[in-house]
Protein backbone atom coordinates (compact mmCIF):
# COMPACT_ATOMS: atom_id res chain seq x y z
CA UNK A 1 0.00 0.00 0.00
CA UNK A 2 1.38 3.22 -1.17
CA UNK A 3 0.08 4.64 2.08
CA UNK A 4 1.94 2.59 4.11
CA UNK A 5 5.18 2.20 2.28
CA UNK A 6 5.22 6.24 2.37
CA UNK A 7 5.03 6.15 6.14
CA UNK A 8 7.56 3.62 6.47
CA UNK A 9 10.11 5.48 4.68
CA UNK A 10 9.81 8.51 6.21
CA UNK A 11 10.13 6.92 9.47
CA UNK A 12 13.95 7.55 9.81
CA UNK A 13 12.94 11.01 10.28
CA UNK A 14 11.96 10.09 13.49
CA UNK A 15 15.12 8.81 14.69
CA UNK A 16 16.10 11.79 16.16
CA UNK A 17 13.03 11.93 18.40
CA UNK A 18 13.21 8.21 19.46
CA UNK A 19 16.69 8.98 20.56
CA UNK A 20 15.56 11.80 22.73
CA UNK A 21 13.07 10.44 24.40
CA UNK A 22 15.79 7.71 25.54
CA UNK A 23 18.32 10.17 27.06
CA UNK A 24 15.63 11.93 28.66
CA UNK A 25 14.37 8.79 30.15
CA UNK A 26 17.80 8.07 31.35
CA UNK A 27 18.47 11.12 32.86
CA UNK A 28 15.43 10.65 35.19
CA UNK A 29 13.19 13.17 32.80
CA UNK A 30 9.99 13.31 31.09
CA UNK A 31 8.81 12.75 27.67
CA UNK A 32 5.45 15.34 27.46
CA UNK A 33 3.34 14.38 24.36
CA UNK A 34 1.00 18.07 23.11
CA UNK A 35 -1.67 17.89 20.65
CA UNK A 36 -4.64 18.51 19.01
CA UNK A 37 -7.35 17.36 17.32
CA UNK A 38 -7.45 13.49 16.88
CA UNK A 39 -3.95 12.73 16.94
CA UNK A 40 -4.77 13.97 20.64
CA UNK A 41 -6.20 10.86 21.21
CA UNK A 42 -3.53 8.72 20.00
CA UNK A 43 -0.79 10.67 22.03
CA UNK A 44 -3.09 9.45 25.31
CA UNK A 45 -3.21 5.88 24.15
CA UNK A 46 0.58 5.94 23.47
CA UNK A 47 1.08 7.55 26.85
CA UNK A 48 -1.40 5.24 28.48
CA UNK A 49 0.40 2.13 27.57
CA UNK A 50 3.44 2.10 28.72
CA UNK A 51 2.88 1.53 32.72
CA UNK A 52 1.70 -1.71 32.10
CA UNK A 53 3.51 -2.63 29.04
CA UNK A 54 6.67 -1.65 30.58
CA UNK A 55 6.29 -0.91 34.01
CA UNK A 56 7.41 2.84 33.78
CA UNK A 57 5.55 5.49 36.08
CA UNK A 58 2.87 7.17 35.23
CA UNK A 59 4.94 10.29 34.79
CA UNK A 60 7.37 9.23 32.72
CA UNK A 61 5.73 9.82 29.63
CA UNK A 62 2.51 12.10 29.49
CA UNK A 63 0.15 13.62 27.12
CA UNK A 64 -1.70 16.74 27.21
CA UNK A 65 -4.52 17.61 24.73
CA UNK A 66 -5.64 21.32 23.33
CA UNK A 67 -9.36 21.46 24.85
CA UNK A 68 -8.67 18.89 27.47
CA UNK A 69 -11.77 16.38 27.54
CA UNK A 70 -13.33 18.37 25.36
CA UNK A 71 -11.37 17.32 22.38
CA UNK A 72 -11.52 13.32 23.71
CA UNK A 73 -15.45 12.76 23.30
CA UNK A 74 -15.72 10.34 25.95
CA UNK A 75 -18.96 9.33 26.67
CA UNK A 76 -18.11 10.33 30.75
CA UNK A 77 -16.91 13.85 30.23
CA UNK A 78 -14.81 15.84 32.14
CA UNK A 79 -13.01 13.45 34.69
CA UNK A 80 -10.34 15.85 35.44
CA UNK A 81 -11.47 16.25 39.04
CA UNK A 82 -11.16 12.06 39.34
CA UNK A 83 -7.11 12.24 40.06
CA UNK A 84 -4.52 13.66 38.99
CA UNK A 85 -3.93 11.10 36.57
CA UNK A 86 -6.39 12.58 34.70
CA UNK A 87 -5.20 15.87 34.03
CA UNK A 88 -4.79 16.20 30.26
CA UNK A 89 -5.39 20.03 29.48
CA UNK A 90 -2.97 22.26 28.07
CA UNK A 91 -4.30 24.17 31.04
CA UNK A 92 -2.98 21.34 32.93
CA UNK A 93 0.62 21.08 31.19
CA UNK A 94 0.82 25.01 32.08
CA UNK A 95 0.08 24.51 35.64
CA UNK A 96 1.72 21.53 36.62
CA UNK A 97 4.20 20.62 34.49
CA UNK A 98 5.77 23.91 32.16
CA UNK A 99 7.07 25.61 35.37
CA UNK A 100 9.37 22.42 36.55
CA UNK A 101 10.95 21.46 33.49
CA UNK A 102 14.01 20.49 32.83
CA UNK A 103 16.62 20.12 30.35
CA UNK A 104 16.06 16.00 30.85
CA UNK A 105 12.75 16.69 29.61
CA UNK A 106 11.30 16.31 26.18
CA UNK A 107 8.53 18.23 25.15
CA UNK A 108 7.14 16.90 22.01
CA UNK A 109 4.09 18.61 19.98
CA UNK A 110 2.59 15.45 17.62
CA UNK A 111 -0.06 17.29 15.06
CA UNK A 112 -1.19 16.98 11.43
CA UNK A 113 0.92 19.64 9.07
CA UNK A 114 -2.32 21.70 8.22
CA UNK A 115 -2.40 25.78 8.64
CA UNK A 116 -6.24 25.24 8.86
CA UNK A 117 -5.80 24.03 12.46
CA UNK A 118 -8.34 26.10 14.50
CA UNK A 119 -5.82 26.21 17.33
CA UNK A 120 -2.91 27.50 15.60
CA UNK A 121 -2.51 30.20 17.67
CA UNK A 122 -2.40 28.12 20.88
CA UNK A 123 -0.09 26.28 19.62
CA UNK A 124 2.47 29.34 18.89
CA UNK A 125 1.21 30.71 22.38
CA UNK A 126 2.46 27.16 24.13
CA UNK A 127 5.43 26.19 22.39
CA UNK A 128 6.54 29.90 22.57
CA UNK A 129 6.82 29.59 26.03
CA UNK A 130 7.98 25.92 26.33
CA UNK A 131 10.87 27.48 24.17
CA UNK A 132 12.04 29.43 27.42
CA UNK A 133 12.45 26.50 29.48
CA UNK A 134 15.60 24.15 29.35
CA UNK A 135 13.54 21.36 28.22
CA UNK A 136 14.33 19.73 24.65
CA UNK A 137 11.38 21.17 22.38
CA UNK A 138 10.03 19.19 19.23
CA UNK A 139 7.61 18.33 17.15
CA UNK A 140 6.53 15.10 15.10
CA UNK A 141 4.38 16.30 11.65
CA UNK A 142 2.26 13.87 9.83
CA UNK A 143 2.11 15.29 6.30
CA UNK A 144 1.10 14.68 2.32
CA UNK A 145 4.77 15.50 1.49
CA UNK A 146 8.30 15.65 3.53
CA UNK A 147 8.97 19.26 1.40
CA UNK A 148 5.95 21.08 1.33
CA UNK A 149 6.32 24.44 2.99
CA UNK A 150 3.68 25.48 5.71
CA UNK A 151 3.16 28.14 7.72
CA UNK A 152 3.08 25.38 10.94
CA UNK A 153 6.21 23.46 9.61
CA UNK A 154 8.03 26.77 8.83
CA UNK A 155 7.04 28.39 12.73
CA UNK A 156 8.04 25.25 13.95
CA UNK A 157 11.56 24.94 12.37
CA UNK A 158 12.33 28.07 13.49
CA UNK A 159 11.23 27.19 17.04
CA UNK A 160 11.52 23.94 18.24
CA UNK A 161 14.84 21.89 18.11
CA UNK A 162 13.85 19.20 15.91
CA UNK A 163 11.26 18.50 13.65
CA UNK A 164 10.46 15.50 12.09
CA UNK A 165 7.82 14.87 9.23
CA UNK A 166 6.71 11.50 8.34
CA UNK A 167 4.83 11.82 5.15
CA UNK A 168 1.82 9.96 3.96
CA UNK A 169 0.74 10.61 0.87
CA UNK A 170 -3.26 9.61 1.24
CA UNK A 171 -4.16 11.39 4.44
CA UNK A 172 -7.59 11.77 4.49
CA UNK A 173 -8.81 9.35 1.32
CA UNK A 174 -12.17 9.67 2.52
CA UNK A 175 -12.52 13.80 3.17
CA UNK A 176 -12.44 14.85 6.73
CA UNK A 177 -11.42 11.19 8.10
CA UNK A 178 -7.65 11.06 8.45
CA UNK A 179 -7.21 7.56 8.92
CA UNK A 180 -4.14 6.34 7.66
CA UNK A 181 -2.46 10.00 8.63
CA UNK A 182 -3.62 8.77 12.03
CA UNK A 183 -1.71 5.20 11.93
CA UNK A 184 0.74 6.55 10.95
CA UNK A 185 1.31 8.98 14.16
CA UNK A 186 0.71 5.96 15.86
CA UNK A 187 3.55 3.93 14.06
CA UNK A 188 6.18 7.13 14.95
CA UNK A 189 4.47 7.34 18.66
CA UNK A 190 5.10 3.69 19.32
CA UNK A 191 8.90 3.31 17.90
CA UNK A 192 9.23 6.65 20.00
CA UNK A 193 8.10 4.97 23.76
CA UNK A 194 9.36 1.86 22.72
CA UNK A 195 13.17 2.93 22.24
CA UNK A 196 12.89 4.99 25.21
CA UNK A 197 11.97 2.03 27.18
CA UNK A 198 14.52 0.11 25.36
CA UNK A 199 17.21 2.55 26.05
CA UNK A 200 16.74 2.50 30.12
CA UNK A 201 16.90 -1.44 29.91
CA UNK A 202 12.93 -2.24 29.77
CA UNK A 203 13.64 -4.95 27.02
CA UNK A 204 15.60 -8.46 26.77
CA UNK A 205 15.59 -9.92 23.84
CA UNK A 206 12.21 -8.01 22.61
CA UNK A 207 10.28 -9.39 25.92
CA UNK A 208 8.81 -6.60 27.56
CA UNK A 209 10.61 -7.57 31.35
CA UNK A 210 8.68 -5.21 33.41
CA UNK A 211 5.53 -5.13 32.51
CA UNK A 212 2.66 -4.44 35.24
CA UNK A 213 0.92 -8.06 36.01
CA UNK A 214 -2.32 -6.21 35.97
CA UNK A 215 -4.54 -8.47 34.47
CA UNK A 216 -4.95 -12.66 33.21
CA UNK A 217 -2.97 -11.81 30.05
CA UNK A 218 -0.26 -10.26 31.77
CA UNK A 219 0.16 -12.72 34.41
CA UNK A 220 0.33 -15.79 32.06
CA UNK A 221 2.63 -13.28 29.51
CA UNK A 222 4.97 -12.58 33.06
CA UNK A 223 5.05 -16.48 33.33
CA UNK A 224 6.46 -17.49 29.90
CA UNK A 225 8.69 -14.58 29.96
CA UNK A 226 10.30 -15.96 32.91
CA UNK A 227 9.97 -19.90 31.75
CA UNK A 228 11.49 -19.30 28.43
CA UNK A 229 14.54 -16.55 29.50
CA UNK A 230 15.52 -18.22 32.37
CA UNK A 231 15.35 -21.90 31.00
CA UNK A 232 12.56 -23.27 33.70
CA UNK A 233 9.44 -25.24 33.90
CA UNK A 234 5.78 -23.23 33.75
CA UNK A 235 5.11 -24.13 36.76
CA UNK A 236 8.81 -23.29 38.43
CA UNK A 237 8.25 -20.07 36.09
CA UNK A 238 4.58 -19.81 38.41
CA UNK A 239 6.30 -20.32 41.71
CA UNK A 240 9.04 -17.52 40.95
CA UNK A 241 6.34 -14.86 40.42
CA UNK A 242 4.27 -15.79 42.89
CA UNK A 243 7.07 -15.51 45.51
CA UNK A 244 8.07 -11.85 43.87
CA UNK A 245 4.24 -10.76 43.96
CA UNK A 246 4.10 -11.45 47.50
CA UNK A 247 7.62 -11.53 48.84
CA UNK A 248 7.73 -15.28 50.29
CA UNK A 249 10.54 -17.29 50.23
CA UNK A 250 7.94 -20.47 50.73
CA UNK A 251 5.08 -20.40 49.13
CA UNK A 252 2.02 -21.28 51.66
CA UNK A 253 -1.63 -23.54 50.40
CA UNK A 254 -2.99 -20.09 51.14
CA UNK A 255 -1.14 -18.82 48.51
CA UNK A 256 -1.60 -21.15 45.69
CA UNK A 257 -4.75 -21.88 45.79
CA UNK A 258 -5.76 -18.05 45.53
CA UNK A 259 -7.49 -17.16 42.06
CA UNK A 260 -5.54 -14.96 39.87
CA UNK A 261 -7.91 -12.27 40.45
CA UNK A 262 -6.42 -11.83 44.20
CA UNK A 263 -2.90 -12.29 42.84
CA UNK A 264 -3.25 -9.35 40.60
CA UNK A 265 -5.00 -7.54 43.22
CA UNK A 266 -1.70 -8.01 44.87
CA UNK A 267 0.79 -7.47 42.13
CA UNK A 268 -0.88 -4.03 42.04
CA UNK A 269 -1.19 -2.93 45.35
CA UNK A 270 1.51 -0.61 45.98
CA UNK A 271 4.12 -3.14 43.95
CA UNK A 272 6.73 -2.78 41.01
CA UNK A 273 9.84 -4.75 39.30
CA UNK A 274 7.74 -7.78 39.55
CA UNK A 275 8.73 -9.64 36.70
CA UNK A 276 12.71 -8.56 37.05
CA UNK A 277 12.29 -9.95 40.59
CA UNK A 278 11.09 -13.18 39.58
CA UNK A 279 13.33 -13.72 37.02
CA UNK A 280 16.26 -13.05 39.48
CA UNK A 281 14.68 -15.68 41.52
CA UNK A 282 14.09 -18.02 38.77
CA UNK A 283 17.85 -17.50 38.07
CA UNK A 284 19.24 -20.08 41.20
CA UNK A 285 18.01 -20.54 44.74
CA UNK A 286 18.34 -17.68 46.54
CA UNK A 287 15.96 -15.94 49.06
CA UNK A 288 13.65 -13.07 48.25
CA UNK A 289 15.64 -10.21 50.39
CA UNK A 290 18.78 -11.45 48.54
CA UNK A 291 17.41 -10.86 45.25
CA UNK A 292 15.83 -7.42 46.49
CA UNK A 293 19.13 -6.50 47.09
CA UNK A 294 20.75 -7.19 43.64
CA UNK A 295 17.74 -5.51 42.06
CA UNK A 296 18.01 -2.17 44.26
CA UNK A 297 22.53 -2.42 42.81
CA UNK A 298 21.45 -2.13 39.06
CA UNK A 299 18.71 -0.03 38.23
CA UNK A 300 18.77 -1.04 34.54
CA UNK A 301 17.37 -4.28 34.59
CA UNK A 302 18.05 -5.43 31.14
CA UNK A 303 22.17 -5.94 32.40
CA UNK A 304 20.76 -7.64 35.66
CA UNK A 305 18.72 -10.23 33.53
CA UNK A 306 21.34 -10.80 30.94
CA UNK A 307 23.58 -11.42 33.63
CA UNK A 308 21.40 -13.75 35.55
CA UNK A 309 20.22 -15.14 32.47
CA UNK A 310 21.18 -19.51 32.01
CA UNK A 311 23.24 -20.06 28.83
Amino acid sequence: MLWCRGAYNSLENVTPLMVAAGESLKQGGHVYYLSTGSIAVLTTIDASECPPTFGSKFTDVQAFVHNGWKNMGNRDGDLTSVSEKFHLSWDDFEKEALPNLTSADLVLFVDFDDDANPATADIQRLLQEVRKTPANLSALLIARRLQTETKLRSFLTQTVRVCAVVAVPYVDIVPGLRSFGELAAKFALNAISTYAHVAIGKVYKNRMIDLSVSNTKLFHRSVNIVSELMGVSTEEATTCILRSIYLVDDLTSDITERSISRHLEAATTGRSKVVPLALILASTPMPVAQALEKLDAQPIVRKLIAEAARP
